[in-house]
């Protein structure tokens, strides 16, 4: 029989879990049974109340709920590290019997959208690998978790502070209209040069792409990984790295293999590599812009109305 368990951690999924859900398991009718379990954190909708819907009419579902981690992990990564390990512990805490011969590790907030069984069984035309990772037609948009000797050597946001350190606004109180375009298009250069340039699009004829770390949204790994490895941080992580760094890279320490597979789509264009167009960032960044001005605007008039 071949067997796997889909694990993820969710924060405010009521609206899309079920959706969401729904297309990954559909995409995983490549296997016999597929067990769930799913790490709940920090929601301030009716997430437990829809897990707790679908455990009841899913025997093979279940999911712990951690509550409330912001105050002992102010910072959002180091609450999801936290979370992803505890689903470990669950791998861990399961006999021989129940052990799966596939670990399957996906996001269930809209990033899988297009996954399907064929881009499932495309990872398995081989098996020399320890994990295999999604690709994206609208380009592969995970940069925090990417790492290639070439592509993605280390973490962007070292090279981001880097570019940015690069720009030199004119020094006044007052910028004039080129100014201010110039200086917000340096800035946003700074940001193509880190993060978008490297959302690269690969057909699903190319070859599988090695890596040091990868994510896009789903993963697929053998159980061993879990029994060995955990998301805690190493010495090769820098502060704010990915969860997902910390675990591979203890993994390519030991030589296991990660890759990227072209046929593994799971979506197209998204939230993220639609970013690559600079009219759409900077329509976004005004946008942006624009609500904080209007939330600003809206705490000040409540400060005079109580004064």
């Amino acid at each position: 029989m071949n067997t796997c368990i889909l694990l993820g951690t969710v924060c405010n999924v009521s609206k899309k879990i079920e959706s969401d859900l729904e297309i990954v398991l559909k995409s995983l009718s490549y296997f016999d049974s597929v067990k769930i379990f799913l790490v709940e954190s920090d929601s301030s909708d009716s997430t437990i109340d829809v897990l707790e819907s679908i455990k009841s009419k899913n025997l093979n579902f279940n999911y712990i709920s951690l509550g409330h981690l912001r105050n002992d992990f102010p910072d959002r990564i180091e609450r999801i590290r936290f979370s992803r390990n505890e689903y470990i512990h669950y791998i861990r805490s399961l006999n021989a019997i129940e052990m799966p011969d596939y670990v399957i590790v996906a996001d269930l907030d809209g990033m899988n959208g297009k996954l399907t069984e064929k881009a499932i069984q495309s990872c398995f035309v081989r098996s020399d690998w320890d994990a295999v990772f999604s690709n994206q037609r609208g380009g592969y948009y995970d940069i925090l978790a990417l790492r290639h000797d070439i592509w993605q050597p280390a973490d962007y946001n070292l090279e981001l502070a880097w570019y940015r350190s690069l720009v030199n606004p004119k020094r006044s109180n007052y910028l004039g209209f080129y100014e201010s375009l110039r200086l917000r298009l340096d800035y946003d250069r700074a940001r193509r040069l880190a993060i978008y340039r490297k959302m690269l699009r690969f057909e699903i004829t190319q070859p599988w792409i090695e890596v040091n770390s990868a994510f896009g949204g789903i993963g697929i790994y053998k159980p061993e990984v879990f029994l060995k490895y955990d998301y805690s941080s190493d010495f090769e992580s820098s502060s704010g790295s990915s969860e997902h760094v910390s675990l591979h890279s203890k993994m390519r320490r030991d030589g296991l293999k990660l890759f990227i597979n072209p046929s593994f789509i799971n979506g197209g264009w998204n939230t993220y590599n639609i970013n690559r167009f600079l009219l759409i960032r900077q329509t976004r960044q005004l946008m942006w812009n624009s609500k904080s001005m209007s939330k600003a605007l809206g705490f000040m008039r409540k400060l005079f109305q109580k004064s």
